[in-house]
């Protein structure tokens, strides 16, 4: 019977250690979860907004609104639209060395450039939220639009005149996400075929620059010029009307009759603020008007928001 015994708790302790007995296996804890990294989570977040071109919520995101007269740039937003012609993606981030900020840094891309932009971020009352601009600012002074939407009047915007110089006061001004965009400008209807189109890529202003290559990027701008645009059919007379213009001012200054320019020939050239201009054009002297060659008088030309502009030299005045 002491052998019967014997064997059967024997038995008993090779089920057990076979883990067959009745004494249960400690369950293994749960892997504990890495904590999430929220800095890269907005950073990913920020790159899909701007790939679905998000206009609301990135202004939403975006801390410093308030400081820049929020009533008149939320108008100034385009209306969301999947971005064109640019992709975003996260890369990294790192933290401000002068700041609390972090700097996360997004890759982008277009058909011929491939660079990164870097925002500004900080935690505010438990959210993450964009210290840097997600728009680029692009003002003309005059009526246009971009993508069909009419740019709203935004007020204390730096316009430039006619004689090249800026003044502060009311313009229309869109809030723009970087990508494809057709843009019209009112004044330049004349003057080339519109709407056409331009590759805006990341900057905190846009321009329209005439005198710069289509394109090209400043510090912190970007030129929307058209490049190669076409002639309208009205340059011609756009141009003839400038010379006109300018002739009315010089008169009115002096006290004199304009100079009228009816008879002169315009051509464009492969730089649209520079036509090739030939022809007489009729210069008051004398109690009367007299032909003159264009080639006698000392002028300067160019494109602003104005739309064409020429400008007599002053040893051209009357």
């Amino acid at each position: 019977m002491k052998r019967l015994t014997k064997g059967v708790a024997a038995l008993a302790v090779l089920l057990t250690l076979a883990g067959c007995g009745t004494t249960t296996a400690p369950t293994p804890t749960a892997e504990s979860k890495e904590p999430v990294d929220e800095v890269a989570e907005f950073g990913k977040d920020l790159a899909t907004l701007l790939n679905q071109g998000k206009s609301h919520e990135l202004f939403n995101l975006w801390s410093d609104k308030k400081s820049l007269k929020r009533a008149d740039l939320e108008k100034a937003l385009l209306p969301d639209a999947k971005a064109k012609g640019i992709k975003w993606e996260y890369k990294e981030y790192s933290p401000d060395s002068d700041s609390e900020d972090q700097i996360i840094t997004l890759r982008w891309r277009t058909s011929d450039q491939d660079s990164t932009s870097d925002f500004y971020v900080k935690k505010e009352q438990g959210k993450w939220r964009l210290r840097s601009m997600p728009f680029g600012v692009l003002s003309i002074c005059s009526p246009f639009s971009v993508d069909g939407t009419d740019a709203p009047v935004v007020s204390n915007v730096t316009c430039p005149t006619r004689d090249g110089s800026t003044s502060t006061g009311d313009g229309q001004t869109l809030l723009m996400l970087p990508g494809e965009h057709s843009l019209s400008v009112d004044v330049f209807d004349d003057v080339f075929d519109q709407p056409y189109q331009v590759t805006a890529t990341p900057a905190a202003s846009y321009v329209m620059d005439f005198e710069s290559p289509a394109g090209s990027a400043g510090s912190d701008s970007v030129n929307l010029a058209p490049e190669d645009p076409e002639p309208a059919a009205g340059y011609a007379d756009a141009v003839k009307a400038a010379f006109a213009k300018e002739a009315s001012d010089v008169a009115k200054d002096a006290g004199g009759q304009p100079d009228l320019f009816d008879g002169i020939t315009v051509t464009p050239t492969s730089d649209f603020s520079r036509p090739d201009v030939s022809g007489t054009y009729r210069h008051w002297a004398d109690g009367g008007y007299q032909d003159r060659d264009i080639s006698e008088l000392s002028y300067s030309t160019t494109i602003n928001w104005t739309g064409f502009v020429v400008l007599y030299n002053e040893v051209s005045r009357p």
